[in-house]
């Protein structure tokens, strides 16, 4: 099945990519994720390249979550149409693709890192 058979109908605004695929802007990251143990994943600053998350049970907030932002491509999963989206980091993606920080200063400095295009491990070597 090509991407083009999957795909819904064409939104106003929607561009084309090389080949003829459509292309949209992927959907971006949420303001809050919920967790099952009750803590709450709130978005404190975003720009094009970079999150920041503070983990909060409650109204306090226990640490902070940063990472570059990533995009998955939109394409055909299991004959459906998935559109582009940014990615969440995973549990296991912590150390390699995103970083948790006790402090805010900490994070923001990440933050300010993953702007400038360092990745990760970069960062870590500006940060020691």
């Amino acid at each position: 099945m090509s991407i083009e058979a999957a795909m819904p109908p064409k939104a106003p605004g929607m561009g084309q990519l090389e080949g003829d695929a459509p292309q949209q802007e992927p959907i971006p990251l949420r303001m809050e994720y919920g967790r099952t143990d009750g803590r709450v994943l709130r978005q404190v600053k975003r720009t094009a390249k970079a999150a920041l998350y503070g983990l909060y049970r409650g109204a306090v907030c226990h640490s902070w979550e940063v990472f570059p932002v990533s995009v998955q491509k939109a394409g055909i999963i299991f004959g459906k149409y998935d559109p582009a989206r940014e990615l969440f980091p995973k549990d296991n993606d912590f150390g390699k693709y995103a970083v948790s920080c006790g402090s805010l200063q900490r994070a923001e400095r990440y933050f300010e890192l993953f702007e400038q295009g360092k990745s990760v491990k970069e960062a870590k070597e500006v940060l020691r």
